[in-house]
């Protein structure tokens, strides 16, 4: 059974220890503000593990201290404690408890009632799935950049290449619809082309921005696009506008809009340019 008490710690006697822990996640570990709530801290054998809750930056505070053996006790004190845990806090919580060989009645019975998921082996098993994730992508996952389906379908994505998309997602600050985005693609092109995710993006020679890469991502997984591109880039070059005549247009065409800009000086000159414009497209 387990046993509550309020204690007063020093920060070098918890122990951080992924084993235990719910909030993983730096955001949540400390801050420098007032808080509300102590920490959970676990005692298990006159060792303290920091279960949940905000660290404050204080090198002494007080903790709610549970002390039991058994990781249930703590993980279901710690989820009840805990508001509104995110995806990546569940899986991990649902993780902890597998691995200390909690049988799957109990973890669908106790625990996923007490985190308002599911109840079922399925919805267990999947967090468990999630759980497996890179740690950078549990962050993400965890700032609710990626669902809980978007980040269940990414757990079918072979290790090499999740790492390898993960570190792209935080190179360029993907968005929520990037992420799934440019995943679904990646994926569709390693599966046609037989090329790992690394081998894809080193083909792409513009990587300079953002939408540079998405752009020719988009080209790779829709080739026929890529060669109306190329045949529009043609028709806008044979059309040999003259200085002062731009045509400007999104070159993967997520939008057809296109805006054509004229600088002159006069009336005269304006009126070359527009039968400069005409001679082209005649």
């Amino acid at each position: 059974m387990a046993k509550l008490s309020f204690e007063m710690l020093n920060k070098n006697e918890i122990i951080f220890d992924n084993n235990y822990r719910i909030n993983v996640f730096t955001k949540q570990n400390n801050i420098n503000s007032d808080y509300s709530m102590p920490p959970v801290i676990a005692k298990i054998n006159s060792n303290y593990y920091y279960i949940s809750g905000l660290i404050p930056e204080r090198d002494k505070f007080y903790c709610t201290v549970i002390t039991s053996e058994n990781k249930l006790d703590l993980i279901l004190y710690a989820i009840s404690y805990s508001e509104n845990l995110s995806v990546a806090e569940k899986a991990i919580a649902v993780n902890n408890l597998i691995h200390a060989d909690i049988d799957i009645l109990t973890i669908i019975d106790k625990v996923m009632t007490e985190i308002k998921e599911q109840n079922s082996a399925k919805r267990v098993e999947a967090y468990n799935q999630v759980s497996g994730l890179p740690f950078k992508l549990l962050n993400m996952i965890h700032e609710k950049r990626i669902n809980f389906q978007k980040a269940f379908e990414l757990t079918f994505i072979d290790k090499h290449n999740i790492e390898f998309f993960t570190d792209l997602a935080v190179e360029f600050n993907f968005t929520a619809s990037e992420i799934s985005n440019i995943s679904e693609m990646l994926q569709e092109i390693s599966k046609r082309d037989k090329k790992s995710f690394s081998l894809i993006i080193d083909e792409i020679s513009d990587r300079s921005t953002k939408q540079n890469l998405i752009g020719k991502i988009k080209l790779i997984r829709y080739p026929e696009l890529s060669r109306f591109a190329d045949k529009f880039k043609n028709i806008v070059n044979e059309l040999a506008f003259s200085s002062g005549i731009a045509l400007k247009y999104d070159n993967v065409f997520e939008t057809a809009d296109m805006e054509l800009n004229i600088k002159f000086k006069n009336e005269n000159e304006l009126q070359n340019r527009i039968e400069k414009i005409a001679e082209g497209i005649d």
